[in-house]
């Protein structure tokens, strides 16, 4: 069983902190610097990190101990416009609020782009859950002319939408403060602060609430039935 320290670490510190630019990730937990044409682009599936997808921690749990993490993963730093990033009505397994894209006019988000191999992408799609007999998102797309890139994206950009809408905090859709932007429209809150919004309503402190989540299955059932009634459709 994991350590309670560990359980609300992990919770507390999504989205993770991300390398501010273009990167190649190599598991395990590599991380080297991009360079333009090393890595043919054409033949992979350009799918947009909004999250915690982006962060080496996370794409090292995802990629790391998976054959497909081969070849390496080219990530690469855009600003999608008109979108901003903002807490999902849900709670992952690990007992954070994970984010989702919102539409946000006049909104510039800094992103990752990260282009993926048919396996890798499979293993990013049953990551997020989209395969579950209840699924945590569904794949969405974006055209590439919302994104600006240091290389030309031709084809739609993949995106995982929360499939039970945005958490409603209040009435509010609330952005993630650890994931910049500018112009953004939207209060911003760090994960800490949502966990304890959340907590509120189970009567429970930020910390217990994630390691119940994590350590009891049909609470945090309870939990996301409860976030999915008072979510916020896209």
């Amino acid at each position: 069983m994991l350590h309670e320290e560990s359980i609300v670490a992990r919770a507390f510190g999504y989205p993770y902190e991300r390398p501010a630019g273009s990167f190649v990730f190599e598991a395990p937990a590599t991380v080297r610097p991009f360079i333009p044409g090393q890595i043919p682009l054409h033949s992979r599936t350009p799918v947009l990190a909004v999250g915690s997808n982006a962060s080496a921690v996370q794409m090292n749990r995802k990629f790391g101990c998976s054959r497909a993490s081969e070849p390496p993963i080219p990530v690469l730093a855009a600003v999608l416009s008109d979108h901003d990033v903002v807490y999902a009505a849900r709670i992952s397994r690990y007992g954070a609020v994970p984010g989702s894209l919102a539409r946000s006019p006049g909104t510039r988000l800094d992103v990752h782009i990260m282009f993926l191999t048919d396996a890798q992408r499979d293993v990013l799609d049953r990551s997020e859950g989209v395969n579950d007999d209840v699924p945590g998102y569904s794949v969405a797309e974006i055209g590439p002319q919302c994104a600006a890139c240091e290389v030309e994206v031709s084809g739609p950009l993949r995106t995982y939408r929360a499939t039970r809408g945005h958490l409603n905090a209040g009435g509010e859709t609330i952005a993630l403060s650890a994931v910049s932007a500018h112009g953004r429209t939207m209060r911003a809150l760090d994960e800490r602060t949502i966990l304890s919004l959340v907590a509120e309503n189970f009567r429970l402190t930020a910390r217990d609430l994630v390691v119940r989540t994590v350590r009891d299955e049909t609470f945090r059932r309870r939990v996301l039935t409860e976030l999915a009634r008072d979510g916020i459709p896209y």
